[in-house]
């Protein structure tokens, strides 16, 4: 079953119960501005790495993105 999206707000109580704020979710994603983080956040982008990051906080935001996509397995600007 797919959980409910969660809004910005209740984003940010579920990190701030962790003690986490968006400049964390910053410091620990990497190759991403805080501006990104904050608008992920606010639903008006989709990291994927952002939100797997939030995931992996045990902040359930309901959005989707593909999964296994971590640092390890990303292949950046890689040719074929």
């Amino acid at each position: 079953m797919k959980s409910k999206q969660l809004s910005p707000k209740q984003i940010q109580t579920e990190l701030s119960k962790i003690g986490f704020n968006e400049y964390d979710v910053f410091l620990r994603v990497g190759g991403v501005s805080l501006m990104q983080v904050k608008n992920t956040i606010k639903g008006k982008s989709n990291n994927q790495s952002i939100l797997m990051r939030l995931e992996e906080l045990g902040v359930k935001h309901g959005r989707t993105f593909k999964h296994g996509l971590s640092k390890e397995n990303r292949s950046v600007g890689k040719r074929n």
